[in-house]
């Protein structure tokens, strides 16, 4: 009998896929949730795909092959994870979801992803359409990936090599008075440093040794807020796109640098008085795309004659499209610190300081999930340390990492949302996943050790760099 019903449905499916091949029209609809990717040898690349039964019928015994390519040959280094097609039972326009996870080190320079999926364990097989291809750049690097730390006191960049920790050969030339966001280049060969004090980014070239400063016009009303002492206007998050090409910084107001790499000039300057409102953390999305932009809206109250507070006020999570230098989507979610978004793209984890009109410094703290294709909440954790400050994602997507001021990091099973806390022995801020997931790196605002974290054993170890360091972002390449 079950033989006979399998067979009815195969026959059935025949004349489905039959009637609509005069319409090209696939059995499953297969849509990645990035068209392109830049990854390096020492990394790791995440791609999520949706898969749809595209026909009237309803479809069993689904497979999904990750290392399939339309010429036949075999793409290695690949795995699957968070997978909820294979074994699947799929009704008409029914959808189920995948994560195509593979090695930088493994691939050649260019890689085109297009796994096969399948339906009646074999029999009837789908790829993505040759526009829903993700296109993934394998970009070298000469050498193990290096940390770097803007020491806050001395004015000097610290590198320091990821696979021994040893500190190599600082740069001098530096202003870090009011935090130091950094962003390093996929390949490795720059680092760009919002130079805060001095209201200039420094692109460092690590192959050449060299530095070059880039002036940033401190806006009027950004200079007039920061005469009146009301609040800082300091430069603060910096972001590449993975393809290298622009470069973004916050100026701590109610604006975002655009610099052009290949120009070499700031090319734009964005600004909207509403959604824009102390920007602060950026990040990038793996396809280059859109940058996401969290606020620190961050207010002064003064309780009777003597006592002042810094308390948390209405802020945005803002995404900007890189192509037209404009504001596509923003949402409320009060004010908010550090922002990553998911190796595969398709969300946005968002540090929550605190309640507004509460103490930053000393309130409760959450990581918001959002999705990137509306800015909707997925979820959200609540975390057990006070003062959350950033996230870092590792590069599977399968964990997020957020340090707090009570000295921990909160380590969060993206697929659970449970989380565990490691204890350290100074006050977290930035914090930064190597690309081979191995290790997460850690600055202090507080004192000269910075932190390293094991991520197999979840031990950590200290770094003494001689200065403080008030580092964030993408520190690491």
């Amino acid at each position: 009998m079950n033989a006979i019903k399998k067979l009815f449905y195969i026959n059935t499916l025949m004349l489905v896929v039959a009637a609509s091949s005069a319409y090209a029209a696939p059995v499953f609809v297969v849509t990645p949730s990035i068209l392109t990717d830049t990854v390096n040898l020492n990394g790791m690349g995440v791609v999520k795909y949706t898969v749809t039964n595209n026909t009237s019928q309803t479809i069993n015994q689904i497979t999904v092959n990750p290392a399939y390519q339309t010429t036949g040959s075999s793409l290695s280094g690949t795995s699957l994870q968070n997978d909820s097609c294979s074994n699947a039972t799929l009704a008409s326009q029914a959808s189920c979801t995948f994560q195509l996870v593979f090695s930088g080190a493994q691939q050649t320079a260019a890689v085109t992803l297009s796994p096969k999926i399948c339906g009646f364990n074999g029999i009837f097989c789908s790829v993505p359409v040759l526009t829903l291809r993700t296109q993934v750049t394998v970009v070298s690097q000469a050498s193990v990936p290096n940390a770097y730390f803007g020491l806050s006191n001395l004015g000097q960049l610290q590198p320091i090599l990821t696979s021994t920790n040893a500190l190599l050969p600082s740069i001098s030339g530096f202003n870090f008075s009011g935090g130091a966001g950094i962003a390093v280049s996929k390949d490795g060969t720059k680092v760009y440093v919002a130079n805060t004090g001095l209201h200039n980014m420094i692109i460092y070239n690590v192959t050449q040794g060299t530095t070059t400063t880039v002036p940033l016009a401190l806006p009027l009303h950004a200079a007039q807020r920061e005469r009146s002492h009301t609040v800082s206007a300091l430069l603060g998050g910096i972001a590449v796109t993975p393809d290298g090409s622009k470069v973004y910084i916050t100026d701590g107001s109610n604006g975002i640098w655009v610099y052009n790499t290949s120009l070499g000039q700031i090319v734009a300057n964005i600004t909207n008085p509403t959604y824009l409102t102390r920007p602060f953390a950026i990040a990038a999305s793996p396809d280059g795309a859109f940058i996401y932009v969290s606020s620190l809206n961050i207010v002064t109250t003064t309780a009777g004659k003597q006592q002042s507070h810094r308390v948390p006020a209405a802020g945005y999570v803002v995404a900007i499209s890189t192509a037209t230098n404009s504001i596509t989507n923003a949402v409320q979610v009060g004010s908010s610190g550090g922002i990553a978004v998911s190796p595969d793209g398709s969300q946005l984890y968002v540090v929550g300081v605190g309640p507004v009109g509460h103490h930053f410094r000393g309130a409760s703290s959450n990581l918001l999930i959002l999705n990137t294709s509306s800015l909707s909440t997925v979820a959200t954790v609540s975390l057990a340390g006070l003062g959350a400050t950033f996230v870092a994602v590792a590069p599977n997507g399968n964990t997020a990492y957020v340090t707090d001021n009570t000295q921990n990091i909160s380590v969060i099973n993206l697929a659970t949302l449970t989380h565990t806390e490691i204890p350290l022995t100074l006050t977290p801020y930035g914090i930064a996943v190597t690309p081979d997931g191995s290790k997460a790196f850690i600055s202090s605002f507080t004192g000269t050790n910075i932190g390293v974290l094991n991520i197999g054993s979840g031990a950590v170890s200290y770094v003494n760099v001689g200065d403080s360091q008030s580092t964030f972002g993408s520190f690491i390449g």
